[in-house]
């Protein structure tokens, strides 16, 4: 069995790592899967994603946020330039690369790859 926990909300950070926790013991360290720990820096996280779901015979997606994403997908589509801002730990990196960007792919536009541009005092994501 392979579990695979996606989560970066700042609010509730404590609360996925105790529910990974109490999932390991019951499961096996093997067993549990947790994005924001277990993948590299750097790395397609497409690719890792494929590779740890790749035979599983079940998945449930729980993702939530369907207002936020069709708001930005709407303002994406009918704008030249959106600047995506929000503080850190909101949750700006994974409602693009885990709705936004496969949404606009289904729509089959070209996204370019996401960087997150750095301030004096704050980040911001652009797609």
């Amino acid at each position: 069995m392979k579990i695979f926990i996606s989560h970066r909300r700042a609010d509730s950070t404590y609360l996925i790592g105790r529910i990974k926790d109490r999932l390991t013991t019951a499961f096996g360290d093997q067993s549990v899967f947790r994005d924001l720990e277990d993948i590299p820096a750097g790395v397609d996280f497409r690719t890792i994603l494929d590779q740890e779901t790749n035979g599983c015979e079940e998945r449930h997606i729980f993702c939530g946020r369907d207002r936020e994403v069709r708001d930005l997908s709407a303002l994406i589509l009918s704008e030249q330039r959106v600047l995506f801002y929000a503080q850190s730990g909101a949750g700006k990196n994974s409602l693009i690369n885990m709705r936004l960007v496969p949404e606009l792919e289904d729509k089959l536009y070209e996204v370019l790859p996401v960087a997150p541009v750095s301030g004096a005092d704050k980040e911001v994501s652009h797609v």
